[in-house]
């Protein structure tokens, strides 16, 4: 049998990072800066920043005001003939929000870096953000990584998974004796031995229940498993993810329909006209845009916090083109008209691939996926060459 190695990566990179600008003034230019300091980076590194990368892993901003914070990122790793370029990945589970940064390499003293600024939005994260180091050689192959960072951004609870778009549970669909509404499908429609079903209730989170009973369903943890066995893991929750989110994004496309709805009544009523948003093509004309959207805002702020946090995500998600959450909004209700259905569908399937999952499929999945069939093939064979040892002669 094909022996699989445990995990191909040393984690040798290191990263640093530092914060410039609060708000867009340098750090010197407050009132206290060393006090500032102190807050982000800790007391034990008294009144300057740390040199080393490594030396902290760390960042806090909960005890400061703040509406951006520019960051100084800096990478290194052993340099190698094979080593090109860095992507530097943020992922904060609590607002859904991520973002990947390539960086190009400089290198000094056998030592590759890679050093780039970004401006951090706090209107996009909540509770950690976790920033990591991919490592890539000209052909996209991942040669290693760094530890994570973190930067801790207010002061709620660190993020787990039922704080994200969805609840995730696990159960044994052979063993369920009761007969909650979601399960009494799965009788009916005699799919017991089948791989997950959904929980869709009004105005809640989904929960995605994955049978424990159908061959591999184990558990989707991947602690300890091999660089192959994650791989699989990765292809089964991106699997059973991709029909909730689905479901998700074309619902709050129809919850933002029908505020459109509203508006347009609100119009109507003030001289007895008959005023439409959209044109004959379906487009939101260009008079009604920015009321339109303000009126969208205000109403979302009275929906519950997951509702208009939910909107919020999935619009800079499906619309990632455009990092301005005003013009993700207005581009989401633009496609939430139902004549503009196939276009808000396709777009939901390739940035639930592209933009929403993690880690991005064609990395944690197309990178293995051929090197499992290699070791089923070999397998095959073995078993064959066993079989025909095996037969009296």
């Amino acid at each position: 049998m094909a022996k699989v190695a445990f995990d191909p990566f040393d984690y040798a990179g290191k990263i640093q990072i530092e914060v410039e600008k609060i708000d867009s003034d340098k750090l010197e230019n407050f009132e206290n800066p060393i006090e500032i300091k102190k807050k982000i980076y800790g007391e034990k590194t008294g009144t300057s920043l740390p040199n080393n990368p490594n030396e902290i892993t760390m960042i806090d901003t909960r005890d400061i005001n703040w509406e951006s914070i520019e960051l100084k990122l800096t990478a290194e790793v052993k340099n190698s003939s094979r080593l090109e370029y860095a992507i530097i990945r943020f992922d904060c589970h609590w607002t859904q929000w991520n973002k990947s940064i390539l960086v190009s390499k400089k290198t000094e003293n056998n030592k590759a870096t890679f050093s780039t600024n970004f401006n951090l939005l706090k209107r996009n994260v909540s509770s950690q953000v976790m920033v990591k180091v991919f490592f890539f050689d000209a052909t996209e192959n991942l040669l290693d990584m760094s530890q994570e960072f973190f930067i801790q951004s207010d002061g709620r609870d660190g993020p787990d998974i039922t704080k994200g778009l969805f609840n995730i549970q696990a159960e044994d669909f052979t063993k369920i004796k009761d007969d909650r509404k979601w399960f009494s499908r799965v009788k009916k429609l005699d799919a017991i031995n089948q791989s997950f079903a959904l929980d869709i209730p009004d105005d809640e989170k989904i929960t995605i229940f994955y049978n424990k009973a159908f061959g591999g369903f184990e558990t989707l943890d991947s602690d300890g498993l091999s660089s192959l066995e994650k791989s699989i893991n990765n292809f089964q929750k991106l699997f059973i993810g991709l029909a909730p989110f689905l479901i998700e994004s074309i619902r709050s496309s129809y919850h933002l329909q029908k505020l459109e709805e509203r508006y347009e009544e609100n119009i109507n009523t003030t001289d007895g006209e008959d005023k439409k948003v959209r044109d004959n093509n379906y487009e939101i004309k260009d008079l009604y845009k920015s009321d339109l959207l303000k009126f969208i805002k205000r109403e979302l702020k009275n929906e519950d916090e997951f509702k208009r946090n939910k909107i919020e995500m999935l619009s800079q998600v499906l619309y990632k083109d455009d990092e301005d959450l005003n013009i993700c909004l207005l581009n989401y209700l633009q496609d939430s008209h139902i004549e503009r259905f196939d276009e808000l569908s396709s777009r939901a399937v390739l940035a639930y691939q592209s933009q929403y999952y993690v880690p991005n499929p064609s990395k944690s999945i197309g990178n293995y996926l051929g090197k499992i069939r290699e070791t089923l093939r070999k397998q095959n064979q073995q078993d064959k060459q066993d079989d025909q040892e095996s037969k009296p002669q």
